[in-house]
């Protein structure tokens, strides 16, 4: 997946999901924010498993922090699955 694709894949899935959600389950640093559930979202409908999802969110939380917002995140997560990660 290239670099544009990505940036409006995150876009448009921050947009789908919203990023007022309050988080619904999880743990691990995405899990400690309120857009936690909404990167594991975002990242199950593209076709991960709940497990690869909360694995790459929370990965995604540690390397950029988890009070960024859920572009950062879902972005960082997405370079995380691309480079096996």
């Amino acid at each position: 997946m290239g670099k544009k694709l990505a940036q409006r894949l995150v876009v448009e899935l921050a947009e789908k999901v919203g990023v007022e959600r309050v988080l619904s389950g999880g743990s691990g640093p995405a899990a400690a924010t309120p857009v936690g559930a909404e990167v594991r979202e975002a990242l199950a409908s593209l076709g991960f498993t709940a497990h690869e999802a909360r694995r790459l969110a929370d990965g995604a939380a540690e390397r950029v922090g988890a009070d960024q917002p859920l572009e950062v995140i879902l972005r960082e997560a997405l370079r995380l699955a691309g480079s096996g990660g």
